[in-house]
């Protein structure tokens, strides 16, 4: 860090933070509201209790509305990382991503699927079963 602020500045070590904390924020949206909005639609057909079947259904759903929502600026973000000063900024590599198609933001899909829908799993049936034996309650 103290080579980066000397040799490059200050403003070097941010780099990155506005797609990093995006993402982050997609990322959240994605697997929060998926899986409580999965978990009720499953909860409501009457065909699942709330059990360990429902919460792994759910948050498998809620893995890969997380994936779909925050590819393309994990795909943004690795071209701008691999660049050699090509794009100048976010949007102009968003707009030379988008010449190659809708499909192009999706590139990678599914490695990042396998990454994340295991993590999103396991999040939420940790927290179902922590509700579960510590008696907390979810006001809905």
């Amino acid at each position: 860090m103290y080579r980066v602020l000397r040799e490059e500045g200050l403003k070097k070590l941010f780099s990155g933070a506005t797609m990093a904390s995006s993402r982050g924020a997609l990322v959240t949206i994605g697997q929060v509201s998926c899986y409580d909005q999965t978990k009720q639609l499953v909860l409501a057909t009457g065909i699942l209790s709330d059990n360990i079947l429902t919460h792994f259904l759910a948050s498998v759903i809620a893995g890969g509305c997380a994936t779909f929502l925050c590819q393309p600026l994990d795909v943004l973000k690795t071209r701008l990382m691999n660049s050699q000063g090509e794009y100048q900024g976010v949007t102009h590599c968003a707009m030379e991503t988008a010449k190659l198609g809708p499909l192009a933001f999706y590139k990678g899909f599914v490695p990042a699927a396998i990454r994340l829908v295991p993590h999103t799993v396991l999040t939420f049936i940790f927290l179902e079963q922590l509700r579960k034996h510590f008696g907390m309650k979810v006001v809905t």
